[in-house]
């Protein structure tokens, strides 16, 4: 990521000695004392939270940690610009671990105490009470050079003001769905290992605990589509002799718009308390075992949204260069939007009755199958080989993997 040398933030000068780091952001300059300041890097590879607060870019991988990474110029209500070789992230601390992509990093600079002033009656892109101070000093031409110090705390407690206030008024139900989740968590820790089922949706890459996924099919040609449904119900198609609603997760996610595709298939979960509910996704990848300790937990920044609630964990694999997030259909069911698609199939005078004789799509089990499906179902996975199709029990199945490029021949074996 190339970063820029910079002293240990336990080691920094303190803020009376006056060293500041300097950047640009829309055409002013600005400073942040070094104090705070971890490192300064390059724009690293994102990976997006959908329902992401709107300055939130993504998680980026940094070194084995995970790092949120804010877009400055949504935090003080600018238009974003594209990226260049002059965009950068400062890294700095804030409670946590936050980066924040500013137009160009200038220089760090020591700056005297009498080139400080107070930052009053100041015009600028930033609110006058998130800055700390002015920086006056001699500049070129005999012009005095301005530097704005901006408050990096108070901008991130005002985005997340909100967030904080949801936080504080959760219901008894929400309250019970975190303590589940910590008892969850603590019980999972045992476990030297993560299997999960991956897929993607729109370029980024997610999962789900492969015990929360009872099976996962090919999205039909035709789908039946409800009368004044929202955008994200993609409709309805029968599998197993029952209705199963189809949660399009681009449109749940506001992640634009994808035209059907052989390669689409559905990842069918049973959400607690309102049966299965089928996650229309772009591709399916492979099952995965992750270890546990290349799993972390979302940032606790994040976690106060009940927008990101559905996300579990982040899993750092091929050295950080993958982050994979993970869901938790247990608390999709918290999302209004999944819950109003679970409840269309139990509502007896519903529209999706009509569905009953929707094509029923080809199946590939991954799980047992509620009981009110047949019982004597045989768990499979499905491989082909040639044109003809085998399954294998899935209980024998460790896992499914790429074929690597490279295999090491071992002599005198079998062809």
């Amino acid at each position: 990521m190339d970063p820029i040398a910079l002293d240990p933030p336990g080691q920094a000068e303190p803020l009376a000695q006056g060293q500041f780091v300097s950047f640009e952001l829309a055409g002013e300059k600005f400073a942040v004392p070094m104090g705070p300041v971890q490192e300064i890097i390059r724009l690293p590879d994102v990976a997006r939270l959908p329902l992401a607060p709107t300055a939130l870019l993504g998680l980026a991988n940094l070194r084995g940690r995970v790092l949120p990474l804010m877009s400055l110029r949504r935090l003080i209500g600018l238009q974003d610009l594209p990226h260049n070789d002059a965009s950068r992230a400062l890294v700095i601390h804030c409670g946590q671990a936050l980066g924040f992509l500013v137009d160009k990093v200038c220089s760090v600079l020591h700056v005297e105490a009498g080139e400080l002033q107070p930052a009053t009656g100041i015009q600028s892109v930033v609110q006058t009470d998130c800055l700390t101070g002015l920086i006056r000093r001699p500049g070129d031409e005999g012009r005095d050079e301005l530097l704005m110090v901006l408050d990096f705390d108070l901008l991130v407690q005002r985005a997340f003001t909100a967030i904080d206030r949801q936080a504080a008024v959760r219901s008894d139900t929400s309250a019970r769905e975190v303590a589940s989740r910590a008892a969850s968590t603590e019980q999972a820790e045992g476990a030297q290992e993560l299997r999960m089922v991956s897929f993607t949706v729109a370029g980024q890459e997610y999962a789900l605990p492969i015990e929360d996924v009872q099976e996962i099919v090919q999205l039909p040609e035709d789908v039946t589509t409800l009368p004044q449904a929202p955008a994200h119900l993609r409709g309805v198609m029968s599998l197993r002799q029952r209705l199963l609603p189809l949660v399009d997760l681009r449109s749940l996610f506001h992640l634009g718009a994808a035209t059907a595709q052989a390669h689409q298939r559905i990842v069918v979960v049973s959400l607690p308390g309102c049966g299965p509910v089928g996650l229309v996704t772009d591709t399916v990848k492979e099952v995965l075992s992750v270890p546990r300790h290349l799993t972390d937990h979302v940032p606790e920044l994040l976690t106060r949204d009940r927008q990101l609630a559905e996300f579990d964990a982040i899993c750092r694999l091929e050295d950080g260069r993958r982050l994979v997030s993970v869901l938790s259909s247990s608390r999709l069911i918290g999302l209004d939007a999944v819950r109003a698609a679970a409840a269309i199939t139990q509502d007896p005078g519903s529209d999706a009755v009509a569905a009953a004789d929707a094509p029923t799509a080809k199946e590939t089990p991954l799980h047992d199958l509620p009981p009110s499906a047949v019982q004597d179902d045989l768990q499979l996975v499905i491989f082909r080989l040639g044109a003809e199709e085998f399954g294998v029990p899935i209980m024998a199945v460790q896992e499914i993997v790429r074929v690597p490029e490279q295999l090491t021949k071992v002599p005198r074996t079998p062809a």
